[in-house]
């Protein structure tokens, strides 16, 4: 399962499922010899289906602390780091996490692993949307003063918003190193795990896995 947020997963124009992460498992599939039946979901479904039934792999999930006990775990499939961003020209100086703290707002995706970590690290000043789209259009309109958000993820969101990717700024503070994982039910056996874990290690030696990400941006 996955969801609908360019350029991990999406519906090209001719109604085709695409993506930089989508491409990776369907590689990964033929490897395991695995029928390709990926499933966009929302995200907030798919997340609790993978956690309470069988049989469920959520592909492209943060892995952290908080989440290791939800699933089970096979990866990296992918690297995506995350940065605090804000609105080009506006008076927020950023040099370290801790000044993060010090802003009115900072917009994240809810259930996210932004959203994870920054709540545990104690920040009190978080909007949360379920829309990843909306934390981008809270920033430019002026109701955010930061977003955090991952590198992958800037540009084909400006596009799909039709906002000017120049009016965001990366303020150069990262919040985390993100690998992005496959989220196994918890129910999956060991053997399958391993069987997984083997082919996406094999995958990720081989040239058709670095074509794919750089047919994305990277």
């Amino acid at each position: 399962m996955t969801e609908n947020l360019e350029p991990f997963s999406f519906y090209a124009e001719d109604g085709s499922l695409r993506g930089v992460c989508v491409d990776l498992m369907r590689a990964l599939l033929k490897r395991v010899d695995h029928v390709d039946n990926i499933e966009v979901l929302p995200w907030d479904r798919a997340y609790w289906e993978t956690q309470t039934l069988p049989d469920r792999i959520l592909i492209g999930v943060g892995r952290s602390e908080a989440r290791e006990h939800l699933f089970h775990w096979v990866g990296p499939l992918l690297d995506n780091a995350t940065y605090f961003y804000k609105q080009k020209g506006s008076n927020v100086d950023l040099r370290s996490f801790d000044d993060a703290r010090r802003v009115e707002s900072i917009a994240v995706r809810q259930n996210y692993f932004a959203h994870s970590l920054l709540d545990r690290e104690g920040f009190k000043n978080l909007f949360l949307t379920r829309d990843e789209a909306m934390i981008y259009l809270m920033l430019v309109a002026g109701r955010a003063d930061l977003i955090a958000a991952g590198e992958w993820g800037l540009k084909p969101t400006c596009s799909k918003l039709e906002i000017d990717c120049t009016r965001i700024e990366n303020t150069g503070v990262k919040v985390y190193d993100s690998k992005l994982y496959l989220a196994f039910s918890k129910s999956t056996a060991v053997r399958e795990l391993e069987r997984w874990q083997m082919a996406l290690e094999a995958l990720r030696g081989d040239p058709v896995y670095h074509d794919i990400v750089q047919r994305y941006g990277h």
